[in-house]
């Protein structure tokens, strides 16, 4: 499959172009294999949303890493697996931080979430998670203070 979201974007169309866009067509193709915009346009998407959502790498570090162990511990179907993961992911991070969760981080990762259909799904999420992890890290370190 070609990655489609490779190009050039404005600030407002990342701004504007949230999981519940990226995602309508799911987190993977016919053949099972994770959509290439999930690394590249649509991880720049979700960086610059966080970005303006004054996240904390940290705190992002901590949440990806949370939800990530937590899945493994999770039984059911796809969607009940991934929506329980990201809850207690979201109170165990809100517990080490003594803050409410980030709304940007918050918002991206349900909507994410929302768009879990299978098994195939989940690990696609967490390519995608950890390529805006990634980038986010990069991004935000180099941004004077």
């Amino acid at each position: 499959m070609k990655d489609k979201s490779f190009r050039e974007y404005s600030q407002a169309e990342l701004l504007s172009l949230t999981p519940d866009r990226y995602l309508k067509d799911g987190f993977v193709d016919d053949k099972g294999k994770p959509n290439p915009g999930l690394q590249t346009g649509y991880a720049t998407a979700a960086t610059t949303q966080l970005l303006a959502a004054g996240l904390s790498p940290q705190e992002f570090s901590f949440t990806y890493e949370a939800f990530r162990q937590s899945l493994a511990l999770q039984e059911g179907q796809a969607p009940d697996r991934a929506r329980a993961a990201l809850d207690e992911a979201l109170e165990t991070v809100r517990g080490m931080i003594r803050q409410t969760n980030n709304p940007g981080l918050t918002k991206w990762i349900t909507e994410c979430v929302a768009a879990v259909t299978k098994m195939a799904d989940i690990e696609a999420l967490l390519l995608h998670c950890l390529a805006v992890l990634r980038q986010y890290s990069i991004i935000a370190a180099s941004r004077p203070q």
